[in-house]
């Protein structure tokens, strides 16, 4: 009998106690040291140093003390005689898939590095309970920071020491909003801020571990679903809403459409008829980032607004959980809490439409504003510990994928007959694998394989099984899509599969540049609607034109910016066309939408600025590619930045992650589409297999100034 098989504890402790054993071994041999610090073995084994506590409780048990030596007031430890058998001991009994890829999940975790930041400035906010809310001024670059994360204030020497927590976050100003222990004074600068980007993983490994095997609507990553006997497939999202509504339950579906097919209006419907076949059914709609949330419950809202059950409104029978962005959101108390919340909720609403005056060009100074946008967040961190028992009587409640399987979230304890998961190429399979476990009757995926892939950091060497779970998106991980780049295909025939088969934003002159990637779709654009959008300067007339900026006077190339890129003469051009677009369409009368499109957070601040000096910046909206998935405009404006100053292509838009990024910047636009590069640097600095399809628009085809 193995030493694992003659513990009296449950079998996952027992595996852990024998992993934890294992994983001290690991390091000793790796370090040539003897005793070793409990944060290394959380780090190695749980993929964050937060969990050394928890690791120590688990060697105080009664089982494991024969194990392990603990000494240095508790900072150290190391193997027993009978603790290095152990390390060596073979289980024998199989382990669950489900804590197979918890492991991976914290292996994933356990290789990425805490970050570190110098804070600039720091503002109290307020306080909430026994902590204290600040907005903490950073350079963030192209980094993202996923709430929810631990955090540590520090002086540089340590004399400041402050733990808390990631409550929210304002790109756009460089802002980190921190729940602390204790306040901070801004006479305490310089300070650092360090962030632990792996605690959310192992919490989400916690989760997964916890299911003990796959979900039964999780099983249809693995192999198509056999009692699924028929295809959806229709031009029109609205009839595809119908067809998945009308499907024997329980399901799980796959929705996919290429950009412009109404992928999140069909999820909005397929909500509306739910709850008119099922007034008693409740729907649990997620999305990975606070903004894609906002944009569908959105939707949702005007689709309710127009139907019989306008009435769930003003019932508050809509919740939006966590941390809402957009203003038509956050100004709609109705959706945010009770009527016991009114008082917060109308604070929200008042604070909410002061901001979107205020960055509409009205004088409020930058600090003053930054304060709002921290009291704002404040209001919703009281707002969010009030609606827990509200939650209980709501049909639809929307919130992040990290909101749902936090194990302190409400919604996890809650039932929930219908999943929906809007943006899901963005979310790792391991994240879907447990969201399945929280549907009992569908689970609907929605997204396309050709658009953003989840945020993922490769490791020093290849680990296959990191990369399928954490690295791929649902698509590739459930094989309905194979290949990449422009050799990626679709797997049509696939039961599984929800298809919306036609796209209705591009006009023909943009949608050529990317109707090679779906030869599937068709084109139903409403020529007569957006054709005219053409017809805008530049190059009157052209659907697609490429400024080329190496025949500019002023080209001074581009530069490193902190952890980014920019390129201040891009940033110039795009702001003045879009001015020059802008006279036009007001000379005409007309009323458009632009937005300047870029991969780099740094070039996104420089336009912003530009925009803001010229008194451009509530005419114009401008973002990441990131930030636009799921967004379009009127005119969109593609810098790419990357040109003289860089020696080639940028990772970012390289392989098939970069012809994602562009082409969901491309598919952004409705009716123009304008695209600075310096066509020369492109033609000698890239190879065509760099990115295929940024080659083929900027170099092969179209034409140039």
């Amino acid at each position: 009998m193995s030493i694992l098989d003659q513990m009296s504890v449950d079998e996952q402790t027992k595996r852990r106690i024998w992993h934890m054993a294992q994983t001290i071994g690991e390091l000793q041999r790796e370090k040539g040291e003897v005793w070793i610090r409990w944060e290394a073995v959380a780090k190695r084994q749980e993929g964050s140093e937060e969990l050394a506590d928890l690791l120590k409780s688990l060697a105080d048990l009664p089982e494991a003390r024969p194990f392990f030596q603990i000494a240095r007031n508790g900072r150290v430890v190391n193997l027993t005689e009978k603790g290095k058998w152990l390390a060596q001991d073979v289980a024998t009994s199989p382990v669950p898939l489900t804590e197979q890829v918890a492991t991976i999940v914290k292996r994933y975790a356990g290789r990425l590095e805490r970050l570190r930041f110098l804070i600039k400035n720091i503002y109290s906010v307020g306080k909430t309970k026994k902590k204290y809310v600040h907005a903490v001024e950073v350079e963030l670059g192209d980094t993202l920071i996923p709430n929810e994360a631990p955090v540590v204030v520090a002086s540089y020497g340590y004399g400041t020491w402050v733990n808390g927590r990631i409550v929210g976050q304002d790109s756009e100003n460089n802002l980190l909003y921190v729940s602390l222990e204790n306040s901070i004074e801004q006479a305490q600068l310089p300070l650092q801020l360090y962030i632990d980007r792996a605690f959310l993983l192992n919490q989400l490994a916690e989760s997964i571990q916890k299911l003990n095997q796959i979900p039964p609507l999780g099983q249809v990553f693995f192999a198509p679903d056999t009692k699924t006997s028929y295809i959806i497939a229709n031009e029109d999202s609205g009839r595809v809403a119908l067809m998945l509504a009308a499907a024997a339950t329980p399901w799980t579906r796959f929705l996919w459409g290429p950009p412009g097919a109404g992928k999140t209006f069909c999820l909005a419907s397929l909500m509306l008829r739910l709850i008119k076949q099922q007034p008693q059914g409740r729907i649990l709609l997620v999305a990975p980032s606070n903004v894609a949330v906002d944009v569908a419950l959105s939707q949702l809202v005007s689709q309710l607004e127009n139907s019989e059950h306008r009435g769930l409104l003003s019932q508050r029978r809509i919740l939006r959980y966590g941390y809402p962005r957009k203003a038509e959101i956050l100004s709609r108390s109705e959706l945010l809490g009770s009527m016991e919340q009114e008082t917060v909720s109308s604070q929200i609403s008042w604070l909410a439409s002061t901001i979107q005056a205020a960055t509409k060009g009205e004088e409020v100074q930058e600090e003053r504003l930054a304060l709002m946008r921290a009291e704002l967040l404040e209001l919703q961190e009281q707002l969010k510990d009030l609606v827990l028992s509200h939650m209980q009587q709501c049909l639809v409640v929307a919130t992040t994928t990290t909101q749902a399987y936090m194990p302190t979230s409400p919604i996890i304890a809650q039932s929930w007959d219908t999943v929906l998961v809007d943006e899901v190429t963005m979310v790792p399979p391991a994240v879907c694998l447990y969201l399945s476990s929280l549907a009992k009757q569908r689970f609907l995926l929605a997204g396309d394989p050709r658009q953003l892939g989840p945020v993922y950091e490769e490791g020093p060497a290849p680990d296959e099984e990191t990369d399928y779970w954490m690295g791929y998106d649902a698509y590739d991980f459930a094989q309905l899509s194979i290949g990449k780049g422009d050799r990626r295909h679709i797997q049509i025939e696939d039961k599984r599969l929800a298809r919306i088969t036609s796209q209705r934003r591009c006009i023909s002159d943009i949608w050529s540049v990317i109707q090679h990637l779906y030869p599937e779709v068709y084109n139903a654009v409403d020529e007569s609607r957006v054709g005219q959008l053409r017809f805008l300067p530049p190059a009157e007339g052209q659907g697609v034109f490429i400024l080329n900026m190496g025949k500019s006077d002023t080209n001074v190339g581009c530069e490193r910016a902190s952890k980014s890129w920019q390129n201040r003469t891009s940033a110039f051009l795009g702001v003045i066309f879009a001015q020059i677009i802008l006279e036009r369409a007001a000379s005409q009368g007309s009323n458009i939408s632009i937005a300047i499109i870029t991969p780099y957070r740094a070039q996104y601040k420089l336009i912003k600025e530009e925009l803001k000096n010229r008194g451009m910046k509530q005419h114009v909206e401008v973002g990441t590619i990131h930030q636009f998935q799921g967004s379009e405009a009127d005119v969109v404006i593609f810098d790419i930045v990357d040109g003289p100053g860089r020696e080639n292509l940028g990772k970012l838009l390289r392989g098939d992650a970069g012809i994602r990024l562009v082409n969901v910047a491309i598919s952004r636009a409705r009716g123009k589409l304008i695209i600075l590069a310096d066509v020369n640097w492109c033609r000698h600095a890239m190879q065509r297999d760099d990115n295929t399809l940024l080659w083929d628009v900027v170099v092969g085809k179209t034409s140039m100034v």
